[in-house]
């Protein structure tokens, strides 16, 4: 009895071992420190906002997880933000794609992500933009990291 109690014990420890390191959650910098807000916006095309339509969340920063986030802050320079597009309307792919852009901060900044339909939008392809939503501008794209 007490050598399945330590077998079990050793293969949770390991599990959690392994599953520990497998994937690194974004941190966010501490408040003291200075940071950008990105925030994700929506795909253009889109009409139908809250009843089903598109939606899209930003998925990781970095390669970091950020969970479903609808915003986060960044410290100033370069990021490669993924985000998830999900459309109830599409066909194909189980109506979910991922897409990355990646482009410079700076402190203080407040950015949004937008999204715009290419391609075809009944395959749910999807292009993404960042704005400066103070100046409406937008942002270049940096190189992919």
């Amino acid at each position: 009895m007490h050598s399945m109690f330590r077998c079990t014990t050793a293969l949770l420890a390991s599990c959690g071992i392994l599953l520990g390191g497998a994937a690194r959650a974004y941190q966010q910098p501490a408040p003291s420190e200075p940071a950008a807000y990105v925030a994700i916006g929506h795909i253009a095309e889109d009409q139908n906002f809250t009843g089903g339509g598109a939606a899209m969340q930003i998925v990781a920063v970095d390669g970091q997880s950020t969970g479903l986030a609808e915003s986060v802050l960044v410290a100033p320079g370069t990021h490669r933000f993924t985000v998830r597009h999900f459309d109830g309307y599409a066909l194909f792919h189980a109506n979910i794609r991922y897409e990355a852009i990646s482009f410079q901060t700076q402190a203080g900044g407040d950015y949004r992500i937008n999204g715009s339909y290419c391609c075809g939008f009944i395959f749910g392809m999807f292009d993404l933009t960042a704005y400066d939503h103070q100046t409406g501008v937008p942002v270049t794209p940096a190189a992919p990291k």
